[in-house]
């Protein structure tokens, strides 16, 4: 018995980002095609609420339950945007989700692009800025330059984490985890805002982004000078939407290691120490190589989301 454990919590620890996201699909594919984007986010949205209510509340013994419920949905929608056709094309990447993160955070900082972040020194110069625009194309040549060093597609969760608490060392401790929880919110909602902006714009854009899937594909066309304006606003609201994603995760992974240094800290008397891993299949059970719903138990899940659904449309 021991020895079966060993093996599948290596496993499970091995694995990659675009493992959970191929997991998370397996799991819920039949209800996430039924629900529309605006669906899938909302209930991202849900459990960042929820988040920010216990760490208001400080229900830190509910904390991780949400954390892993909120990594589910985040990968969820990923997913979707990874899998289901019949989705508006700027929805739709090619991209995996550790391309997605590793667009904006090719192992530095996606803004001062250090290995160990220097914002902090001149944080209110960098917030006072509107209309910024990531640097698209050193982006994604830094992405590139990251993969080939490392290839960041077979670095694991804990190894993501390990990569964040390097850059962002210094800013994490700095802060307390109300105003990390405030920053991973406001990253959410900056996406739903993205997202309804493509709705919105959606009967503007030129039939030319149907065929762009990628982030490299949408990178050079962007850059190029030829491309047209309204081809080019497409474009960029879809290398928006991928930032954002990328911006989230990053904020989830600093929510997460802001409460490993608090059970340091208070020696598990906040909140009993657990790592990312068993944060996640605390709820997600591993059984017979598939992770599980929480609810019914099964590697497929069954729950009825019918009464969810009419209940949601009558907002959307």
């Amino acid at each position: 018995m021991k020895k079966k454990r060993r093996r599948k919590r290596t496993v499970i620890r091995s694995q990659t980002l675009d493992w959970w996201t191929q997991e998370f699909w397996d799991l819920y594919k039949e209800k996430d095609k039924k629900r529309s984007i605006y669906q899938m986010w909302l209930s991202t949205i849900e459990f960042a609420s929820k988040i920010g209510e216990d760490i208001r509340r400080s229900s830190y013994k509910e904390l991780p339950k949400h954390l892993a419920h909120s990594f589910a949905w985040l990968l969820s929608f990923v997913a979707k945007c990874n899998k289901q056709r019949n989705i508006p094309p700027l929805f739709k990447f090619r991209d995996g989700f550790s391309d997605i993160i590793a667009f904006k955070y090719p192992n530095v900082c996606g803004i001062c692009r250090k290995s160990e972040c220097t914002c902090g020194l001149i944080r209110g110069a960098i917030e006072s800025v509107t209309g910024k625009k990531p640097p698209y194309a050193k982006l994604l040549g830094l992405r590139k330059k990251f993969h080939a060093e490392e290839n960041y597609r077979k670095k694991n969760l804990q190894g993501w984490l390990n990569m964040f608490d390097r850059v962002y060392m210094n800013t994490i401790q700095g802060l307390p985890i109300e105003h990390i929880a405030f920053h991973y919110m406001e990253e959410i909602g900056e996406v739903a805002e993205v997202i309804t902006t493509i709705y919105e714009e959606e009967h503007k854009f030129p039939r030319e982004i149907d065929d762009v899937r990628s982030i490299e594909e949408a990178v050079k066309k962007f850059e190029t000078a030829t491309t047209s304006d309204e081809l080019r606003k497409a474009l960029e609201l879809k290398l928006i939407l991928a930032n954002e994603i990328a911006d989230s995760f990053s904020w989830w992974c600093s929510l997460n290691l802001k409460l490993e240094h608090l059970c340091k800290e208070t020696r598990g008397t906040l909140i009993p120490v657990k790592n990312v891993q068993k944060i996640i299949l605390s709820e997600y059970k591993y059984v017979k190589g598939h992770l599980r719903c929480p609810v019914c138990e099964e590697i497929h899940c069954k729950c009825d989301i019918l009464k969810k659904k009419r209940f949601l449309e009558k907002f959307i």
